[in-house]
């Protein structure tokens, strides 16, 4: 759910049938909410339902927390469609659905990410395609705010830039079309509700990996596929990833627990080496995709949200 939460001193400057602006710090006002209802519910009876835990280490839970527990609710009006500059622009999904009618594509797959492609990244996508027998690949990385630690919006998609124009990766194949939301790290259910919204942009299949969405050990390895099998069919195809390791000894990416030497490849690892301009491998990470981040250290550019 998207819920818009205020404290108790704010409330009380509210009233139902009033309207409001909503609008963030950095962008124009583009939305007006009739106040149809304000109430309050008990935050950690939301957060345990939420996210199966009400520890405030979980960042979901810490935000919601931190957010107050008086709920406003009401008919939402968009002002204005706001533009915003670059070149990777979200795209609602009839225009991403209308896209891949013009590319004939019927079997896509979807990747929701909030990190850089690494080499486990790039073998589960097309390990996906060749699986799902799919027309093409739409990579849909999260470009909200996020935790920190997690990659900010530009060097994240600049990163899948330059996957999707290196010579070993077959980027004709693939559609980089930013997703407008933003992680809750609430794990399985998470899961689907990305899985959905693919469903809705086009999807035929949807790629769902080891701790898809999660955040830290809140969830097992396996919760995800277990509430999938449990939902049945939901108009869209999960494609299953246990954790993908490099062997060192064959020299092939593969389920780490069929690599006779297995290497671990760890986003978390990788922007930590990042951040201190360490090179890593390239059975780890692409050149062209390391140095697309390492521009950004080395430029004294921030990488990762503070």
């Amino acid at each position: 759910p998207i819920v818009l939460q205020v404290n108790q001193e704010v409330s009380r400057k509210l009233s139902v049938g009033e309207s409001v602006i909503l609008k963030t710090s950095n962008n124009p006002a583009r939305f007006i909410l009739r106040i149809s209802e304000m109430f309050q519910y008990e935050i950690k009876k939301l957060t345990k339902r939420w996210f199966g835990t009400d520890d405030s280490r979980h960042p979901g839970v810490n935000e919601l927390e931190k957010n107050g527990n008086v709920f406003v609710a009401g008919e939402v009006l968009l002002l204005d469609q706001y533009v915003e500059k670059g070149d990777l622009l979200p795209l609602v999904p009839e225009e991403v659905r209308s896209i891949f009618s013009q590319k004939n594509w019927s079997r896509v797959v979807g990747f929701h990410t909030r990190n850089a492609p690494h080499r486990a990244h790039e073998y589960i996508m097309l390990e996906a395609l060749k699986l799902s027998g799919g027309d093409g690949l739409l990579i849909s990385p999260v470009i909200g705010p996020k935790k920190r630690g997690d990659l900010l919006a530009k060097p994240l998609l600049e990163s899948y830039s330059a996957l999707l124009g290196s010579a070993h990766f077959p980027g004709t194949k693939a559609l980089l079309c930013p997703f407008q939301s933003y992680p809750r790290y609430a794990g399985p259910r998470e899961a689907v509700f990305t899985a959905l919204c693919r469903k809705n942009m086009g999807c035929s299949h949807f790629v769902v990996g080891r701790d898809h969405t999660g955040v830290g050990n809140f969830y097992s390895s396996d919760a995800s596929q277990k509430l999938f099998d449990q939902l049945g069919d939901i108009g869209i195809s999960p494609i299953m990833f246990p954790p993908i390791a490099y062997d060192a000894v064959d020299r092939l990416f593969k389920e780490e627990q069929l690599c006779t030497s297995p290497k671990a490849i760890s986003g978390t690892e990788m922007r930590k080496c990042l951040s201190r301009e360490e090179n890593l491998p390239n059975w780890f990470i692409s050149d062209e995709v390391q140095e697309v981040l390492l521009r950004h250290v080395r430029l004294s550019e921030p990488l990762t949200h503070n």
